[in-house]
């Protein structure tokens, strides 16, 4: 979970970590747990972008960059794919 926050981590930069080309490594990803490489690393970022929400410190733009995504469209649209409410309504729930 350490490089969660980097922008530049994608599976493609798994891949060159591995040696493997981007589908393999996400292929092999994917036959061991059940899910895309890409949705890993998109819910373990929107699940510490949660907990930062309700500390009520943060934005949800500032949330959004130290989580690793450089688009707020990026993480509204990875936000609502698995918690079903954007992050602006889910920072006011909570």
């Amino acid at each position: 979970y350490t490089n969660f926050n980097d922008s530049g981590l994608s599976v493609a930069s798994v891949g060159e970590h591995f040696q493997m080309t981007p589908s393999y490594v996400s292929r092999l990803f994917k036959d061991q747990s059940g899910e895309t490489l890409l949705d890993y690393i998109n819910k373990i970022r929107i699940d510490k972008a949660k907990e930062l929400m309700k500390q009520h410190e943060y934005t949800v733009q500032d949330i959004s960059g130290m989580v690793g995504y450089n688009d707020l469209k990026t993480f509204t649209r990875y936000f609502k794919k698995f918690e079903g409410v954007t992050p602006g309504k889910f920072k006011e729930i909570h």
